[in-house]
């Protein structure tokens, strides 16, 4: 049995600067972190005396006898292209649901490749890792969707990640153990009990990235100074000013991206005391994530109560083997 741990992740600031289609001609930009939410992928042998090859186990239950039966697209692909022998059975379980704006499916995938990989006792590095995640995501399954998710579930932790062509670069952000505490204590992640495919939504923006090419340099312009008050002597409060400014920014790139029901949660946040917030992912449903200070805190969550509301933490934690036998 092999068990395969990996985090989710929340992103701050830089959203769509990630696109191939957009770093290859201009410099992408991202500061987010894996949280303490995560994915586990179980692989173990399957007993000869089923009737069934292959058992997989996610929001269904699937028992077929060849690869090409099985409905679940990321573990069709890996099968067929890590040419997996019968007899395998694949357990999913998660602390957050899928189609939430956490990175899930990328994380998911990175879990898959890894565990796979294990299991045929392959080494693959980090960055081997990377690469055969975004390849199989945009390439293989054509799936639109950017290059940050992948990258911080392979390597973890609070990170401003640049992306240029052909290069993408992970390094540490210099925050305070002190001023990343107090983050995470002002930040609240709020469900709208949306769900929504990620890649609609985000072919609209890879289809107006020219139109919208003044609006991703001022997103880039936002992922600056939020860096500057991350690793400098400034105000974290800041941060909630600016993601309201980055929301209004993400808003504009496609008419998917919002809509009344998040619009009204979203205000109703800001009147409750929060001083910004943003939804995270695509669009279209998931969570937002609010940011409220800490004189806010009671009223935030007292107008607020009637939502799923929960924390988080950023973590260090990547993409992990932590069990095989």
């Amino acid at each position: 049995m092999i068990v395969c741990k990996t985090p989710f992740r929340v992103s701050l600031f830089g959203g769509g600067t990630d696109f191939p289609e957009f770093y290859n001609k201009n410099e992408g930009m991202i500061i987010g972190g894996s949280i303490n939410k995560f994915c586990y992928i179980t692989l173990r042998d399957l007993p000869k005396f089923h009737n069934h090859k292959f058992e997989v186990h996610y929001s269904k239950i699937e028992k077929v006898n060849r690869v090409n039966k099985i409905q679940h697209p990321v573990i069709r692909a890996c099968y067929k292209i890590y040419k997996i022998n019968p007899y395998i059975n694949l357990n999913y379980d998660a602390d957050m649901p899928a189609k939430s704006g956490l990175g899930t499916s990328s994380s998911f995938t990175v879990s898959l490749i890894k565990t796979i990989h294990k299991y045929k006792k392959k080494r693959l590095t980090k960055k081997e890792l990377l690469e055969k995640s975004i390849t199989l995501e945009r390439g293989y399954l054509n799936e639109a969707v950017g290059c940050q998710d992948q990258t911080l579930a392979v390597y973890g932790g609070f990170n401003l990640i640049k992306f240029k062509k052909n290069k993408i670069t992970v390094r540490k952000i210099k925050i305070s153990k002190t001023k990343l505490k107090a983050l995470e204590n002002n930040f609240f992640l709020v469900y709208t009990e949306n769900s929504r495919y990620a890649s609609k939504i985000e072919k609209k923006k890879i289809n107006n990235i020219k139109k919208n090419k003044k609006k991703y340099f001022e997103i880039l312009e936002i992922t600056n100074k939020a860096l500057e008050i991350f690793e400098n002597n400034k105000n974290i409060d800041n941060i909630g000013k600016l993601l309201n400014n980055y929301w209004e920014l993400k808003k504009g790139l496609s008419s998917s991206v919002s809509d009344k029901k998040i619009d009204s949660i979203y205000n109703k946040g800001l009147n409750s005391g929060a001083l910004g917030g943003k939804l995270l992912g695509a669009g279209g449903g998931g969570f937002i994530l609010f940011y409220c200070s800490k004189n806010k805190h009671k009223n935030f969550l007292r107008k607020m109560r009637n939502f799923y509301i929960t924390k988080f933490n950023f973590t260090n934690e990547c993409s992990a083997i932590i069990h095989s036998n």
